[in-house]
């Protein structure tokens, strides 16, 4: 929320504390919600979404060999795709995919096919949990890497 004549935004951010929400409120000059809000308003105006966005210095030869291989045994199991266009180079699927934008690939094809993930994309993982009560949390895991491995 800005406060009008002094500058200030006076932010609230949710903080996940071993599946407890909690609130953390601050006064900032700059206010990240905003230039949030401003991006996907730009990006929505270009006709782009966020797993659209080209990443720089990934390239099909930086995915991950494994994730791609069990992609196409999965893909070939389900028949959802031609099975010519399995057969394609790494290059030659992410372009079937629409993965490619020019010479860069997106975001999308990072967070699917990609060994760390998390190098590009912050907080790229899944954490799942097993509570007792709603409050008693028993263990969890944090599943880090590509989707398909």
């Amino acid at each position: 929320m800005y406060i009008p004549g002094h500058g200030w935004w006076y932010a609230v951010t949710v903080i996940d504390y071993f599946s407890r929400y909690l609130l953390a409120c601050h006064l900032t000059h700059s206010y990240s919600a905003a230039e949030v809000s401003l991006g996907r308003f730009l990006l929505k105006k270009q006709g782009r979404t966020w797993d659209g966005v080209p990443v720089p210095d990934v390239t099909v030869r930086s995915l991950s060999k494994t994730a791609i291989d069990t992609f196409r045994r999965l893909a070939r199991a389900s028949e959802r795709i031609n099975a010519a266009d399995l057969k394609e180079s790494a290059t030659g699927l992410s372009e079937k995919l629409h993965l490619l934008d020019g010479k860069y690939l997106k975001r999308a094809a990072v967070l699917l096919l990609h060994a760390d993930p998390e190098k590009f994309v912050t907080g790229a993982f899944v954490k799942i949990g097993f509570f007792r009560t709603n409050d008693d949390l028993l263990y969890h895991y944090e599943i880090h890497g590509d989707l398909f491995t």
